[in-house]
């Protein structure tokens, strides 16, 4: 009884590891890009193994691969996470590769904006506010005031994020979103309603939204290496490149969304 139990395991373990392996196969032409973007060895193959483990756990991910579009868009995400040394692990917590629609999305946590952030010299806080809190928020003077009520807050009503000089202090951008809009938001870009993030963690989603558009207020690079000018990446991409947010696109992909965005208006 106990030889059959552990035979039935032994062969599932194979069978999980050989599953793992024909992903990494797939995802094996990106190592030499991703070496040359991110300068070391070991972290290329351990982002590699790390997502290939992520799509072997993730069927929606699995299949954008079977796409030539997709599966550059990957590595282009790849690619991003390499110029930065970031994990998709979701033990870290740093970012995420989310399906969309045809794509992949590459979405960064609010604890990897912060530090990506500080690097650059802005420091980047998000709190949120609540019915029973002291708020003033004065955009012309660019001045706030939170004193959050330690006990029986009440409702949380939105969030606000500050950017900071590193150096002075001196604050640079103040923004506040009110929680129905953060609502609104999700319910726009969430296109999985089971396994999403925002369910389980509204709070942290909330953060990284918020903590994102900071950034962009800050001026706050997500794309600090320039692919075109690194032979590896632009072999391995094999199609001109332009930049979205954080996202590595590609012409006939953005063409394909202003297509659909025409037709929705």
């Amino acid at each position: 009884m106990f030889q059959k139990q552990q035979h039935k395991i032994q062969k599932s373990t194979t069978s999980v590891i050989e599953k793992n392996d024909g992903i990494y196969s797939k995802l094996k032409s990106a190592l030499p890009a991703i070496q040359a973007v991110s300068g070391s060895p070991q972290y290329s193959k351990q982002l590699l193994m790390q997502t290939s483990l992520l799509i072997q756990d993730k069927p929606k991910l699995a299949a954008v691969l079977t796409s030539d579009l997709g599966k550059r868009n990957l590595f282009g995400c790849l690619l991003s996470m390499a110029s930065l040394r970031l994990s998709p692990d979701p033990t870290l917590n740093q970012c995420a590769l989310v399906p969309f629609k045809t794509t992949i999305k590459l979405i960064f946590h609010y604890k990897a904006i912060i530090s990506i952030a500080r690097k650059q010299g802005i420091i980047i806080n998000v709190q949120s506010y609540h019915e029973g809190d002291i708020f003033d928020l004065d955009l012309g003077a660019n001045t706030i005031t939170h004193k959050p009520k330690l006990q029986d807050q009440g409702l949380m009503i939105g969030f606000y994020g500050v950017s900071r000089d590193l150096k002075n202090g001196i604050i640079s951008n103040i923004i506040y979103v009110e929680r129905k809009k953060l609502e609104a938001h999700r319910d726009r870009w969430d296109n999985d309603k089971d396994y999403t993030p925002w369910k389980s963690n509204f709070e942290s989603m909330c953060k990284k939204t918020v903590a994102r558009r900071v950034a962009d207020y800050a001026g706050i690079d997500f794309n600090p290496c320039d692919f075109e000018t690194i032979p590896e990446a632009k072999e391995l991409l094999g199609a001109k490149m332009v930049v979205q947010d954080e996202e590595v696109r590609f012409v006939e992909e953005v063409e394909e969304i202003e297509e659909v965005e025409e037709v929705s208006s």
